[in-house]
C-alpha cells in the first residue's frame, strides 16, 4: 500500500512514519488491533521514539567539580572498606553522610574508598591520560590529521589495528548475577544521562525499551575495561571505579544507583 491511498489529510500525518521507514499498511494494521481515538497523537508518539546513543569520550574535557557534599545517606556495602588507611565495617559507612566518597573495587574482598575535593578530577585526568597515550601512534610521529581513537594506528611494523577498542562491549544488566535486561557501552564512550536512556541500539536493532536505566543497573560483563560509574547524571557524585571483568554491584553499595558512566576501554 502505497502513501497514494491515503486523502492529504492522513499523509500529512504519515509523513513523519514514511521518513522512518514504517509503511502505511503496517501502520493501518496496527490502527485495527489498537484502535486509538486519536490518530494524530498516535502519530508523534511513534514518529518521536527514538533509539539513544552514547556520547563518545571526550578526552579532553575536565572533569566537572566535585559536589561539596555527598548523599546523607548511602547504602551500606556488604564488604569492609578502607579509607585512609583505616578498615572500617560496613556498618560504618554513615560516618561519611553528607560527604563525596569515591570508591575502587579491588575483587570484592575489601574496597578502598577516597574522600576529599580535587581527587576525582585528578583521577579522570589520568586516565584520560592513559587512554590517549594507548591511541596514539607508536613510532613518535605525531598524528596527522584531526584524533580519531577509532582509526587505524601506525606502530613499528607498519599499520595496525588499534586493538583497544576490539571485543565486546561492556554488558550492564539490571539484575544481580548478569541476568535481565542488558544495556550496552564500548570501549572510549559514556553515558551521560541514564535517566534518557530508554531504548539502546545494537548493530542499527533496537533491542530493549522500557523504562530508563537510571538506577537500575545491579551487575555487568566486561573484557578488563575501565569503567568510573557515578551515582548522579553528568557524571557527578559519588564514584566506583572498576577494571574487573565481572562485577555485582550489591557488596559495594552500588546496586540500583549508577546515573552516568564513562568506559575507558583497556588502559592497563
Amino acid at each position: 500500500m502505497s502513501s497514494d491511498a491515503f486523502p492529504p489529510r492522513l499523509e500529512e500525518l504519515f509523513a513523519p512514519l514514511l521518513r522512518e521507514g514504517v509503511s502505511p499498511g503496517e501502520f493501518v494494521a496496527a490502527l485495527r488491533q489498537a484502535d486509538p481515538q486519536d490518530l494524530a497523537q498516535v502519530v508523534r508518539e511513534v514518529s518521536d521514539r527514538r533509539p539513544v546513543e552514547p556520547d563518545r569520550l571526550d578526552l579532553f574535557r575536565p572533569q566537572p567539580a566535585s559536589e561539596t557534599g555527598g548523599p546523607s545517606k548511602r547504602k551500606p556495602p556488604s564488604v569492609p572498606f578502607a579509607v585512609d588507611n583505616v578498615i572500617y565495617s560496613p556498618e560504618d559507612i554513615g560516618r561519611f553522610d553528607g560527604q563525596p566518597l569515591h570508591f575502587i573495587s579491588r575483587g570484592g574482598a575489601l574496597l578502598v574508598g577516597v574522600t576529599g575535593p580535587g581527587w576525582l578530577q585528578t583521577l579522570n585526568l589520568y586516565m584520560q591520560l592513559q587512554r590517549f597515550l594507548s591511541l596514539v601512534p607508536l613510532g613518535g610521529v605525531g598524528m596527522s590529521g584531526p584524533y580519531d581513537p577509532n582509526a587505524p594506528t601506525k606502530g613499528w611494523g607498519g599499520s595496525q589495528t588499534n586493538t583497544h577498542d576490539l571485543g565486546p562491549p561492556t554488558a550492564f544488566f539490571e539484575d544481580a548475577a548478569f541476568r535481565g535486561a542488558q544495556l550496552k557501552l564500548s570501549a572510549n564512550r559514556a553515558w551521560s544521562d541514564l535517566t534518557a536512556v530508554h531504548t539502546y541500539v545494537n548493530e542499527g536493532i533496537i533491542v530493549s525499551e522500557g523504562p530508563s536505566w537510571n538506577d537500575r543497573i545491579s551487575s555487568f560483563w566486561s573484557q578488563g575495561e575501565t569503567l568510573l560509574m557515578f551515582e548522579n547524571t553528568n557524571f557527578l557524585g559519588d564514584t566506583l571505579l572498576s577494571w574487573e571483568y565481572n562485577l555485582d554491584l550489591g557488596p559495594a553499595g552500588w546496586n540500583d544507583r549508577i546515573s552516568s558512566i564513562k568506559n575507558f576501554g583497556n588502559i592497563y
